[in-house]
């Protein structure tokens, strides 16, 4: 169970990172805000900031993952969180994603050193501003992405920027992707400016916050 009630399943790294270390929580929550989990996984920052914030759209591809996340907001009687049982990447399409028996390491990039492959799937992947428009959302007030790889590539083609974005940076250890240097880099170029730097994220916040 999570320090606000809600009934989930979390692992003893999630339980360290949000609830000892508060990674996530370099800016105060606010009533008003939309929040977009992209990486999903089953839920625990989700369920964390739900009823912190307005709404939060949990993004996760992998089918048996959002059946989990879909019996939890049932379960607890949630209103306010969506799960999109998809990928946000670089463009709207289906394409095959690879499903390890860990199954937070899935992904649609190449790996290194691991092989424990359970199957590979057709996902449904939104472009960014695809993403938006199909769930009608005008801004997005805090954006965290954990995606395995691929936030480079959301990174670049978003338009329509989160004010405030908490981006992974070490999946390159993991699989072939662009490095902590070019997500830093190419953050900068989009308007952000780098508030935080951690072992593992960086927080990015738009001139106008």
């Amino acid at each position: 169970m999570l320090p606000n009630g809600v009934t989930v399943d979390v692992s003893d790294v999630e339980w360290k990172y949000i609830f000892e270390e508060r990674i996530y929580d370099y800016w105060p929550y606010q009533r008003d805000w939309t929040v977009v989990d992209l990486g999903a996984f089953y839920g625990v920052f989700s369920f964390y900031v739900h009823d912190k914030v307005r709404h939060v759209y949990a993004v996760e591809p992998v089918p048996e993952v959002c059946r989990v996340l879909r019996e939890a907001i049932a379960d607890n009687r949630i209103e306010n969180v969506t799960v999109v049982e998809a990928a946000v990447s670089s463009k709207t399409g289906t394409f095959p994603f690879t499903v390890y028996k860990r199954k937070y390491a899935s992904s649609f990039k190449e790996p290194k050193g691991f092989d424990d492959v359970d199957r590979v799937i057709e996902v449904r992947t939104y472009s960014w501003e695809d993403f938006l428009g199909e769930y009608n959302i005008l801004s997005v007030d805090y954006a965290k992405l954990d995606i395995e790889g691929s936030e480079a590539d959301v990174l670049h083609s978003m338009e329509t920027l989160p004010k405030r974005i908490v981006v992974a940076k070490y999946h390159d250890r993991y699989f072939s992707c662009p490095d902590s240097n070019y997500l830093r880099q190419l953050m900068i170029e989009k308007g952000y400016r780098i508030v935080k730097e951690s072992e593992e994220n960086l927080f990015g916040e738009l001139e106008e916050v």
